[in-house]
C-alpha cells in the first residue's frame, strides 16, 4: 500500500469521525471547551424553607396553610422576586404552578387549594443543593423512607428518597431516575 493512500486513508477516517460528531461536537472533544458554571444571583433563588426567612415552615412568605385564601396567595406568589408573572398554569382541582424566572421553564413552586385555602405548597430549587445541606440546615429528620419510583424496580435504576420533619409539616423528595444506589442497603 503506498504512502498516499496510508494518508488518505487516515483522512477519510478522521472525516468519518467529525462528520458523525458533527451534530455535537462539544461531546465529541469536550476538553475544547470549558464547562459553564451557571449562576444565579441571589433574589432569584428561594432559600426562605432553608433561613425561616420570613417565616417558619409550615408558613411560606406569610402564606399560612388552612388559612391563605387562592387570591390572597396567587396576589402574593406573583410579588416574589424569582416567580415569572408570565408563566403560570392553572389547574383543575386547585393546583397552580408557578415558573421561575431562571431558569426558564423551570417550575418554582406549586399551590395546592381545597375549599378556596391553602391546602399544601410544593418547592423545587432553582439551584443545586445536597440532601448533607438540607440536614445541616434543617437539622436531622424526624424519620427517612427510601424505596424505588417504578413498580417492582421496573426500570431497575430509579430511587427515591424522602426526608421528614413533623413539626413543620415538611417532606423533602429527591428523586434520581438513573442510579438506584442510593436505596442500596
Amino acid at each position: 500500500m503506498s504512502k498516499i493512500t496510508k494518508i488518505s486513508i487516515k483522512l477519510m477516517i478522521l472525516f468519518s469521525i467529525l462528520f458523525l460528531n458533527s451534530c455535537n461536537v462539544k461531546q465529541a472533544f469536550p476538553g475544547l471547551w470549558p464547562s459553564p458554571t451557571p449562576t444565579l444571583s441571589p433574589e432569584l433563588m428561594d432559600r426562605s424553607w432553608l433561613t425561616d426567612q420570613p417565616c417558619r415552615a409550615p408558613c411560606w412568605y406569610d402564606l399560612t396553610l388552612g388559612s391563605t385564601s387562592k387570591s390572597v396567595a396567587q396576589e402574593k406568589v406573583l410579588q416574589l422576586p424569582f416567580i415569572s408573572s408570565q408563566k403560570v398554569t392553572e389547574k383543575p382541582l386547585g393546583i397552580s404552578t408557578y415558573y421561575c424566572k431562571q431558569p426558564i421553564q423551570h417550575i418554582c413552586t406549586i399551590l395546592y387549594f381545597y375549599e378556596d385555602r391553602l391546602d399544601a405548597i410544593g418547592l423545587a430549587p432553582n439551584f443545586n443543593i445536597n440532601l448533607q445541606e438540607v440536614v445541616d440546615t434543617i437539622n436531622p429528620p424526624d424519620f427517612l423512607s427510601f424505596r424505588s419510583i417504578t413498580p417492582d424496580k421496573m426500570f431497575g435504576r430509579d430511587c427515591q428518597i424522602e426526608l421528614f420533619w413533623v413539626d413543620r409539616q415538611m417532606v423533602i423528595r429527591y428523586f434520581n431516575y438513573r442510579d438506584n444506589d442510593m436505596c442500596k442497603i
